[in-house]
């Protein structure tokens, strides 16, 4: 059961991939009301992904920081996933207070494209580990 929800919740972030890009598409259209909306699925999403890769952990009796895994051909681990999404998305919370429409587009639209499929690899690797 942990094994096939670790591997639902990295499809999910084929959704959030998609409405961060919209959401990017409607701040580049000046589209604020639909960015936000947009932006509020996503980051829904990556809460249920955070929360099933916490609880995952716990009933694997495993801290997700010590997962080891390869993105792009880099080696990676849980820890520096981790700490890389919540470096960009303390990003997005600073450019939205700033109103710093650009910069919530750019983040949302092109950094966070590397989180997607880091996170993606991440929870993949400890779906492998629970399978184990």
């Amino acid at each position: 059961l942990v094994e096939v929800t670790l591997r639902d919740a990295a499809d999910a972030l084929a959704d959030a991939a998609t409405f961060q890009s919209e959401a990017s598409a409607a701040l580049d259209r000046g589209d604020q009301d639909e960015a936000s909306a947009k932006l509020g699925h996503a980051l829904s999403t990556w809460q249920l992904v955070g929360d099933v890769v916490e609880k995952s952990g716990l009933l694997l009796g495993v801290d997700p920081g010590s997962i080891a895994f390869d993105v792009g051909g880099e080696g990676r681990d849980g820890k520096a996933c981790i700490a890389s999404l919540q470096g960009r998305l303390t990003e997005v919370a600073e450019a939205l207070r700033a109103s710093d429409w650009a910069a919530v587009s750019d983040i949302i639209g092109l950094d966070m494209d590397e989180e997607i499929a880091a996170w993606q690899a991440f929870m993949h690797a400890m779906a492998d580990r629970a399978r184990a």
